[in-house]
C-alpha cells in the first residue's frame, strides 16, 4: 500500500520528466518543432485516456485552448502581409536609410534595449514593438555586423519590459484583475525588481557592445544608394507605422491596428512607390520580392507575406492543442498541490509561485494561460496566509510573462521567431532583462527578513 501511494505521488514527476526529455531530445537532434509537439500531444492523449478523459473531451479541450488564444492566431494571419507592405511602402527602407549613419556597434545593443523598452511602455505591446521598431533594429544590426541573436535578445528584453510594466498592456491588466488589485498597485509592486533588472541589463548590453570582437562590416554608400534607387523615401513612408502605434496607444484591438496599417501601407505603396494594383495580391501572399541588385539590401528587404507565416500558424495551433491537453491532465496542479501543503513560510510559497508560473507557460505554451492558472490557483492561498495579492501578481509576471518568450514552443517565442527570424534557443542567452528580473526577484525573496 505504501509503495502504491509512493508511485502515485511520483507519477506527475515522471510524466513531467518524460515530456521535457522528449522535447529536449527532439531539439538536440534538430527535429522540427511541430513534430516534437505532435509527439508530445500523442503522449498527453494516452495519459488523458488513462485518467478517464474520452477522445471527444480531449478534442473539445484542444478547441477551447485554441479559442482562448484566438487573438494571437489572428495576429499571425495579418503579420506576414503587414511586413511585406511596410517594405513595399518604404517604411522599413526609410528607417534603414536614416539609421545608416549610425555605424558604431559599441552602443547599438544598449540603445536597442532602451528604444524597445520605451516603445513597449508607450504602446503596451511586446509583439507590436518587435514587429515595428524591433524588426528595423534587427536589420540595422545585421548591416553593422552584430549577430542577430544578440540584437534579438535586446529587442525581446525591451519588448517584454513594457509588456509587463505598461499600464495599458494586456498581461499587466490581466494579472492585476485576476488578483483583484489596481493596475497601479501591480505596476508599483513590479517596479521593485524591474528597475534594478533594467539597469543590470543595460550595463550588460553596454559591456557586450564595448567588448564585441566580431568583424564589423565596413559599409560604403552602396546600401543607401540602392535604397534611394528603388524607393521614394519621405516622411509619408512612416505613415503605416504611425497608424499602428496610434492604434496601440488608443488601445484598439491589435488586429484592427495591424489591418489598418496594411490598408494605409498599400495606399502609400501605390501612390509613393509606383506599385501597381496588380502587384498587391502577390505582395500580400508572397511578400516583397523585388530585387535591388545589392545583396545586403535584398537580405534586409525580401521579407513578409502570408505564405511565409503559414507554417508558423500551424505550429502555434499545435502548441496550443498540446497546452490544452496538459491543462486537462492537471499536470501542473498535481506537482504543485502537494508542495503547497508542505511549504509554510512566505519565502517558500513565493518561490513556488515563480516555479508554477514558469511550469504553466512551459507546459501550456501560452503566457495568458500561465497567468490565469497561476493567479487563480494561488489567490485563495495568499488570502488565507494574509500575503499581499500584488506580490502574487508580481511573481506571476516575473515567471509567466518574462519566461514566455524564452521557451521555444510558446506562442510568444514562435511570434518572435516568425518576426525576427531568430530562434528562442539562440536569443535566450542575450535576454538580459528577462533573466535579470527573475534573478533579482529570487534574490529579494531569499534575502528579505521575513
Amino acid at each position: 500500500m505504501m509503495m502504491l501511494n509512493f508511485l502515485q505521488r511520483l507519477q506527475p514527476f515522471l510524466h513531467l520528466f518524460v515530456l521535457i526529455g522528449l522535447i529536449q531530445m527532439g531539439l538536440f537532434y534538430q527535429v522540427d518543432l511541430s513534430i516534437i509537439l505532435l509527439s508530445c500531444m500523442a503522449l498527453e492523449i494516452g495519459v488523458g485516456r488513462l485518467q478517464g478523459h474520452g477522445i471527444s473531451a480531449q478534442i473539445q479541450r484542444m478547441k477551447q485552448s485554441v479559442f482562448d488564444a484566438f487573438d494571437a492566431l489572428l495576429i499571425f494571419m495579418v503579420l506576414g502581409p503587414l511586413i511585406a507592405v511596410w517594405v513595399s511602402a518604404g517604411s522599413i527602407p526609410y528607417l534603414i536609410y536614416h539609421g545608416f549613419a549610425f555605424q558604431n556597434p559599441s552602443y547599438f545593443l544598449p540603445l536597442t534595449f532602451v528604444i524597445c523598452s520605451l516603445s513597449s511602455m508607450v504602446t503596451g505591446t511586446s509583439w507590436g514593438t518587435a514587429s515595428t521598431v524591433g524588426l528595423v533594429l534587427l536589420v540595422m544590426g545585421e548591416s553593422l555586423g552584430i549577430p542577430n541573436a544578440m540584437t534579438a535578445g535586446a529587442i525581446v528584453s525591451g519588448a517584454f519590459l513594457g509588456d509587463k510594466m505598461s499600464p495599458i498592456s494586456d498581461s499587466t491588466n490581466l494579472a492585476a484583475a485576476n488578483v483583484k488589485v489596481s493596475v497601479q498597485a501591480h505596476v508599483l509592486a513590479m517596479s521593485y525588481t524591474a528597475i534594478p533588472a533594467f539597469f543590470i541589463a543595460l550595463a550588460l548590453y553596454a559591456f557586450l557592445g564595448l567588448n564585441y570582437q566580431g568583424a564589423v562590416q565596413v559599409l560604403d554608400h552602396s546600401l543607401p544608394n540602392a535604397l534611394l534607387a528603388h524607393f521614394s523615401l519621405s516622411l509619408w513612408s512612416l505613415l503605416p507605422f504611425g497608424v499602428l502605434i496610434f492604434g496601440n496607444v488608443m488601445r484598439w484591438h491589435a488586429v484592427v491596428s495591424m489591418f489598418l496599417s496594411v490598408v494605409v501601407g498599400i495606399g502609400v505603396s501605390l501612390l509613393l512607390q509606383n506599385t501597381s494594383i496588380a502587384e498587391i495580391p502577390r505582395l500580400l501572399m508572397h511578400g516583397y520580392t523585388k530585387s535591388t541588385g545589392f545583396p545586403l539590401a535584398d537580405d534586409l528587404l525580401l521579407r513578409g507575406g502570408l505564405a511565409k507565416f503559414s507554417g508558423t500558424f500551424v505550429l502555434c495551433c499545435i502548441a496550443l492543442c498540446f497546452g490544452g491537453l496538459v491543462g486537462q491532465n492537471r499536470l501542473v496542479e498535481q506537482i504543485i498541490s502537494p508542495l503547497v501543503k508542505k511549504i509554510k513560510s512566505p519565502k517558500g510559497l513565493s518561490l513556488l509561485v515563480l516555479l508554477t508560473g514558469f511550469l504553466s507557460v512551459l507546459l501550456m505554451g501560452e503566457i495568458y494561460l500561465g497567468i490565469l492558472m497561476t493567479t487563480q490557483f494561488f489567490l485563495p492561498i495568499f488570502h488565507a496566509r494574509k500575503m499581499p495579492a500584488q506580490l502574487l501578481s508580481r511573481f506571476t509576471e516575473e515567471s509567466a510573462t518574462l519566461m514566455g518568450p524564452l521557451i521555444p514552443w510558446t506562442t510568444a517565442s514562435i511570434f518572435m521567431y516568425s518576426t525576427l527570424g531568430v530562434k528562442a534557443q539562440d536569443y535566450i542567452w542575450f535576454c538580459f532583462f528577462n533573466l535579470a528580473n527573475l534573478a533579482v526577484s529570487i534574490g529579494f525573496i531569499l534575502f528579505r527578513k521575513k
